[in-house]
């Protein structure tokens, strides 16, 4: 009886599944983008990419580091709880806050989202004023409840972000093309768009399925996880590379050469995204809402990336160099009489 061989010295045949990895990647992204393409579901667009309004509460030596949280809280009860003259809630809610200057410039910039046309947020924003005045002025000092006139963020610059965004992404991604082309090969630049593709739509899906709060942040976000993720690919192909120039390996097909590289540099690429992901972890359990919104997409991409890096990006350059089959010629006549 043949006793089973550990596994890390055991022949991997990872790429041979690739018909798994390209199913359940589908079905994730399919599902994402029938969400994505869902009224009312989709994208959870933050004040950045909506548009909104920000206004400015003073407090001057009264606000500082140590109590900001107090005073935000207090901000936003009045903000949570404003209401028109007939007493029906407006509905607000504070999409962003962050304390700005210090001393006698501290103050308290917050960002909403509209309940209305603009009409009817000019009358909100009037009466959140007369509101945050009425609570937090404070007759012996002078500088706190002065509140500054609310400003618009206007839609039409939100969308130009947003359009700005996406073309860094695809930028990125033309980028990364180019360099592993000329690294390595077209077929492994090929393979590794492919899996950083992926990647982008795994962490899109992410979104949609969490509803977390899409702002800058998480452009900032996928652009650095296009340019972690790519450590990871070129790698693997700089062992294929290796592999293939080896004289021992040159009766080896393409899928072998492939996964005897996937084999080496598994703990590689495993130990360097763990790291990582130990400190972004640290960050999303730890860090302000704006943190979270950059970490856990981060976290999401660094898993995708581990999977892709190691299973989808070597499948596909197997795909490419796949001989052709060729199909059998017919004999002629002649040849058939010879025979």
């Amino acid at each position: 009886m043949s006793q089973k061989l550990p596994l890390f010295k055991r022949d991997w045949n990872i790429v041979d599944k690739w018909k798994y990895y390209f199913i359940a990647s589908s079905i994730i992204i399919i599902l994402g983008i029938i969400l994505l393409c869902v009224p009312k579901i989709g994208f959870n667009l933050g004040i950045d990419f909506e548009g909104g309004y920000s206004m400015e509460i003073k407090y001057g030596p009264a606000l500082t580091k140590e109590n900001y949280s107090e005073k935000l809280a207090e901000v936003n009860e009045v903000v949570t709880n404003l209401t028109d003259s007939e007493g029906n809630k407006y509905n607000l809610e504070i999409a962003r806050a962050q304390m700005q200057g210090e001393a006698e410039g501290a103050s308290i910039l917050i960002r909403f989202k509209a309940v209305g046309d603009e009409q009817y947020m000019e009358q909100v924003t009037q009466d959140l004023k007369k509101a945050l005045i009425e609570r937090l002025t404070d007759v012996e000092n002078p500088y706190v409840g002065n509140v500054m006139d609310s400003s618009t963020i206007s839609q039409t610059v939100s969308s130009e972000l947003l359009f700005a965004a996406i073309a860094a992404i695809y930028l990125g991604l033309l980028l990364m093309l180019v360099y592993i082309t000329i690294r390595f090969e077209l077929k492994s630049g090929l393979a590794a768009v492919v899996a950083l593709f992926h990647d982008v739509l795994i962490v899109v899906a992410f979104m949609v399925f969490s509803r977390i709060e899409i702002n800058s942040t998480f452009i900032a976000a996928i652009i650095t996880l296009i340019g972690y993720s790519i450590n990871n690919t070129v790698v693997i192909f700089d062992r294929i590379r290796e592999n293939l120039k080896n004289p021992a390996n040159a009766n080896l097909s393409s899928a072998q050469i492939a996964n005897a590289s996937i084999k080496e540099s598994f703990w590689r690429t495993f130990n360097s995204s763990l790291t990582t992901l130990f400190t972004i972890t640290v960050l999303a359990i730890i860090g302000v809402s704006a943190i979270r919104e950059f970490a856990l997409p981060i976290i999401v991409g660094l898993l995708s990336g581990i999977y892709s890096s190691l299973c989808l990006a070597p499948s596909v350059w197997t795909l490419l160099n796949k001989p052709k089959s060729k199909k059998p010629q017919a004999q002629t006549p002649e040849k058939a009489t010879q025979a």
